[in-house]
């Protein structure tokens, strides 16, 4: 993913456009987000929401920082976890396997532009993995570079 598509993340799209009564369709108006669902670990999705709030802030906003911050480093952070060790007398290694705490996840929503949304869902595609998966391994490694003492084994 090159930069030019890095600050989209950030950028507000104006491809989906509501026109007001009485505005021209080719008027300038809002643009609005679209809701997406994501499924984050609960105890991740609690910090998250803890996080945005003393932060004076939305989750939707903390995940587009996080992966605006951390996308560089979310190749080898997925390549760091694909590397499953493969055990005597087994065919293939098993990278698919749960949490390490066997946690739940926790449907959270956030609201995303359609560019924003595209930028997200390319970089998932660039890794392999799926939106989910990608919003909550940035929020992790985010909330790692600012709190690097937090506990975050369990997560």
């Amino acid at each position: 993913m090159g930069p030019a598509t890095a600050a989209k993340l950030g950028e507000t799209s104006t491809q989906r456009q509501i026109p007001h009564s009485g505005q021209a369709a080719s008027d300038p108006g809002k643009s609005y987000l679209l809701p997406r669902s994501i499924y984050l670990p609960r105890t991740l999705h609690k910090n998250a929401t803890a996080f945005a709030k003393q932060n004076d802030t939305t989750v939707t906003a903390l995940v587009l920082e996080a992966v605006n911050e951390v996308h560089t480093e979310l190749g080898s952070y997925f390549a760091a976890r694909a590397a499953a060790p493969k055990r005597p007398g087994d065919l293939f290694a098993v990278p698919q396997r749960k949490n390490k705490a066997g946690e739940r996840t926790f449907q959270t929503t956030i609201r995303v532009t359609d560019e924003q949304l595209s930028v997200l869902d390319e970089l998932a595609s660039t890794h392999a993995v799926d939106r989910s998966k990608l919003v909550s391994s940035a929020l992790r490694l985010y909330i790692e570079s600012l709190m690097p003492n937090a506990d975050w084994n369990s997560l």
